[in-house]
């Protein structure tokens, strides 16, 4: 229950720093400008500001991607803990990567395939 409720948590915040926060004098936080901080100098130069910037290490790069990140990782987590699981960590753990990795799959699919 304890990864349900981080979930919230994390979700909440994802959410007010997206839509709460757009004031925040912190690039990180403030939703309008801070996607922008995955490219180097965004407009001018749209390279990745690192490699796995605009990919695998999103969400490194603002609040919005960071909370959804670990909003994601707690319901997983979730998941495979439940109340009466009795299985092995480690096959908890590969559930959970197992979980996230479907999940993200069908992310990539929707906003870079088919939503582009």
């Amino acid at each position: 229950m304890a990864f349900a409720f981080a979930n919230g948590l994390s979700d909440g915040t994802r959410d007010a720093a997206m839509f709460h926060m757009n004031d925040a004098s912190s690039r990180w936080w403030n939703s309008d400008e801070s996607w922008e901080n995955k490219y180097r100098d965004y407009p001018n130069d749209m390279r990745p500001a690192f490699w796995g910037s605009t990919n695998v290490f999103v969400w490194t790069t603002d609040a919005p991607h960071f909370f959804n990140m670990i909003s994601n990782q707690a319901m997983s987590f979730a998941i495979v803990t439940y109340p009466g699981n009795s299985g092995k960590f480690k096959h908890m753990l590969r559930d959970a990567v197992i979980y996230n990795l479907t999940r993200q799959a069908g992310h990539s699919l929707m906003y870079k395939v088919i939503l582009k």
